[in-house]
């Protein structure tokens, strides 16, 4: 079935197979939506389906979009136009943990939607609105919180009640994205926003204005036409939680429309919004914007100029020569020095920027699924000095092996946390790259956000969301200060990393193993909720790996697991090993490396299996939450710790295995075997310790090859 040229994309050819069956407009826990069914609005509005997209001199793809029901060709939205699947290889699933997934065989899948923590008291309903919406509900069925919803994510397609803005508590940006050609749905170079300051809608072309509104006045845009404009009612809002545009129809039917070239219609009525396909740079009809002012300058008078000099400069031209030939040669000399020293500045931030930017497009290339460009920001290094009140001491908040962290306040106000990389350094240019491309493509509130970065010659800085509990180790290991984590606030902080590695490892847009888990590198908010950080080592598998073999071993003695120790193999095993330990830390409160137990070991590990095969689990608790805490989590936690420390990979649980363990009283336990490390000490590791004190390795916190990084 061709499409109408009148219709949206002359390029889209849908082929739909839809069998015969119960009309429903909503997916429950458990449900899943494949190429043979379809979910239907409650008026049969809009629908909801897998659909093969027929693009010239290609394979068929297949989208799932949401259309008009009953009608050929009015696509609405398309939840992974920029990630095509293979024909009839693909299904929609709303999951027991609350998440909403694309899977598809043999591949990754594609992941709209993951909740922070698991629950199943979900729905996901296309309402005839055209919008689908995941929910939590209660439990009389009433909706509780959106979870996620498609009109948060438009496409090429702008509905009414979707919006175009910001929303100010997420900071999620709302805008339409035109796609790249006639005969490919994926993004492309044209926008349409709205600017709030202006108060007008722009239609961009990578970040350059090409069309404006203009001003809203009586009701109606400057520079849409009058008779285009007598069916929109718009909704302007300006508040503390967003700045939006949105706009509806008495009879709700409309769709606008953004080509691939720039022009916005409203292709239910064939009428034209605007024409930023008309749009030079230079010319200013119909809204179009100007972006290259032509320059021209006068001709001087030289006759007159001439008999001037003749007249009033002759007799002085010997002695002024030689006076202007020297001011002019020391001021030239002057200015090439500089300019050189300028130039080698830039070159260095550019190659910097340069290189950061081909390691994301790397990254986007080899994931497919990572198409957008990151929020992340490229900050001057002036804004740095002024926010940090020129790297004041009163503004440090502490300092490790790459460098120090400031404190420092964004323009609006925001708190943020800098980390100003030293000159000697040892994290270089790859581990700064990889935190930098790595974090900007995660969200997840177990995983610390970036919003930036700064290259300022040898400087080297990264900027993230302020955390104002700074890091779990300054609480775990301080006599006074672990009294603030009581039991209940214990358990949730290992609730909240297996969280965020389940995101990492599963639910992602990239498989990620963070190699460096350890108490320093858990930062905690003001509510106490943890968030993974340091990406500086980690590594991004793809869908084929399960494993990667390196000579060059980073991480931190204690926490890295044998084969990634002995043989360099590390996976997602490596890191549910460094969670494992770092679990019986957070019981203990005691490091990994601070237990005596004998003359055998002095690690963690060892005595917490000690105690488990005496039947004294309980004794291996922080002795200042042994009264209050819940003996039978506790117990489940050293146990699940132990099991997280097996020798064998293959041995360990997974991480939904372990929140399945942590969060269930009633999931079956398999008995840890004796674990890793159980009476031997790690490589190269000196181990100096008498009872109740605390021992670490020679080379202190990390290592990197044969140095500490």
């Amino acid at each position: 079935m061709k499409l109408s040229p009148f219709l949206i994309f002359a390029w889209l050819c849908l082929r739909t197979t839809t069998h015969a069956t119960t009309a429903r407009d909503s997916l429950r826990p458990g449900e899943m939506l494949n190429n043979s069914s379809i979910l239907t609005s409650a008026q049969k509005k809009f629908s909801l389906k897998f659909a093969t997209i027929e693009i010239p001199n290609t394979s068929l793809n297949t989208y799932l979009v949401i259309d008009r029901a009953n009608t050929t060709g009015n696509v609405d939205w398309i939840g992974n136009r920029n990630d095509p699947l293979a024909y009839n290889s693909c299904a929609l699933t709303l999951n027991h943990s609350g998440a909403l997934i694309i899977t598809r065989h043999n591949g990754d899948s594609i992941v709209l939607y993951s909740p922070a923590e698991a629950t199943n008291r979900t729905i996901a309903t296309l309402l005839d609105s055209g919008n689908f919406v995941l929910k939590e509900i209660d439990g009389n069925g009433s909706t509780k919180n959106v979870l996620w919803q498609s009109f948060d994510h438009p496409e090429f397609v702008l509905l009414p009640g979707m919006k175009l803005g910001v929303n100010k508590k997420s900071g999620m940006s709302w805008l339409v994205k035109a796609s790249i050609s006639r005969a490919k749905p994926a993004s492309g170079s044209f926008t349409l926003e709205w600017e709030p300051r202006e108060g007008q809608l722009v239609i961009k072309r990578q970040g350059q204005v090409y069309w404006a509104s203009g001003l809203l006045r009586n009701k109606r845009f400057e520079h849409i036409p009058e008779e285009v404009q007598l069916m929109y009612e718009y909704n302007i809002v300006s508040n503390e939680e967003e700045e939006s545009f949105s706009y509806t129809t008495p009879n709700g039917v409309s769709q606008w429309v953004l080509f691939h070239n720039g022009q916005l219609k409203d292709t239910t009525r064939g009428s034209e919004i605007a024409r930023a396909d008309t749009c030079y740079g230079y010319n200013t009809d119909g809204g179009c914007q100007r972006w290259e002012q032509p320059t021209c300058r006068k001709k001087s008078d030289q006759r007159d100029m001439k008999k001037s000099i003749r007249v009033h400069f002759a007799a002085a031209v010997a002695s002024l020569v030689i006076v202007i030939t020297s001011i002019g040669i020391f001021y030239i000399i002057l200015r090439r020095r500089k300019s050189a020293l300028k130039d080698n500045t830039t070159r260095t931030e550019n190659k910097m920027l340069k290189l950061v930017a081909l390691d994301r497009y790397a990254v986007s290339k080899h994931h497919c699924e990572v198409k957008k460009r990151s929020d992340s920001r490229v900050f001057s290094y002036a804004s740095i000095i002024a926010m940090t009140n020129r790297f004041s001491v009163e503004n440090k908040l502490g300092e490790g092996g790459f460098g120090l962290v400031y404190k420092g306040k964004l323009p609006t106000g925001e708190d943020v946390a800098i980390k100003r990389l030293s000159k000697g350094s040892r994290q270089g240019v790859i581990e700064f790259k990889n935190e930098l491309n790595l974090i900007s493509q995660l969200q997840h509130m177990n995983v610390i956000q970036i919003l930036g970065c700064c290259i300022h010659g040898e400087e080297r800085m990264l900027i993230y969301e302020y955390m104002a509990n700074k890091s779990l180790d300054f609480f775990l290991f301080d006599r006074t200060r672990k009294m603030l984590l009581d039991w209940k606030r214990r358990f949730n902080i290992i609730e909240g990393i297996a969280q965020g590695l389940l995101y990492l490892h599963k639910y992602s847009r990239l498989k990620v193993v963070h190699r460096d888990l350890k108490a320093s590198n858990i930062l905690l908010d003001e509510n106490m909720n943890p968030k993974i950080s340091d990406f500086g080592t980690a590594r991004i598998f793809s869908p084929q790996e399960s494993e990667i073999n390196t000579e060059r071993i980073v991480g931190t003695y204690g926490y890295m697991s044998p084969e990634y120790v002995t043989r360099g193999i590390f996976s997602i095993k490596s890191d549910v090993y460094s969670f494992g330990v770092l679990i019986l830390e957070i019981v203990s409160g005691g490091r990994t490396n601070s237990f005596y137990s004998g003359e055998r070991q002095c690690n963690l590990i060892g005595h917490a299996w000690e105690l488990w095969q005496q039947g004294k689990g309980l004794e291996l608790v922080d002795p200042t939450i042994r009264d209050s805490c819940i003996e039978d989590q506790a117990l489940r936690c050293i146990h699940v710790g132990l099991l997280c420390a097996e020798d064998n990979a293959v041995d360990r649980p997974t991480i939904s295995d372990i929140i399945n363990m942590l969060t269930s009283e009633y999931a079956p336990f398999p008995l840890p075997r004796r674990p890793a490390f159980y009476s031997r000490r790690m490589p190269n590791e000196e181990c100096r310790c008498t009872k109740g004190s605390e021992c670490y390795s020679v080379n202190g916190l990390s290592i990197s090859n044969v140095v500490a990084r």
